[in-house]
């Protein structure tokens, strides 16, 4: 995995062990299009601020991770420096982050990557597409 991972832009070391593989490759579909992603943050931290629902703090474990998956994907921490704090703020960004992660689970690990991705970007991009 490590020597695949190489090859891809935006990423850095091979992730630990709180980095599943299938995170991994999930995030890499997601920040293969910049411009994608951005909107998808974008978009589902404004879905989130307009239920009003409150940022918690991240646990030991989200932490730990987070610190992983910046390692290992540079190009996740880019996108956090360009929305962080013009258009959300950092607890925001990795409650947008967990919560895709969280969602990708329940739409089913068992598709491919870039069905899943277009399965969740859907409602998220629709709700997006509403606030604005």
């Amino acid at each position: 995995p490590a020597a695949e991972a190489a090859g891809h832009a935006g990423v850095g070391a091979e992730p630990d062990a709180s980095v599943s593989h299938d995170t991994f490759r999930f995030m890499q579909g997601v920040l293969a299009d910049k411009a994608y992603a951005k909107r998808l943050f974008k978009g589902y931290a404004r879905v989130l601020q307009q239920r009003g629902e409150p940022v918690p703090p991240l646990s030991e474990h989200q932490s730990k991770h987070a610190r992983n998956i910046i390692q290992a994907m540079p190009a996740l921490d880019q996108l956090r420096f360009e929305l962080c704090p013009s258009h959300m703020s950092d607890d925001a960004f990795w409650r947008v982050y967990f919560g895709l992660l969280q969602e990708k689970q329940s739409v089913g690990a068992s598709k491919d990557d870039d069905q899943a991705q277009d399965d969740l970007a859907g409602p998220v991009t629709a709700a997006a597409a509403a606030a604005a």
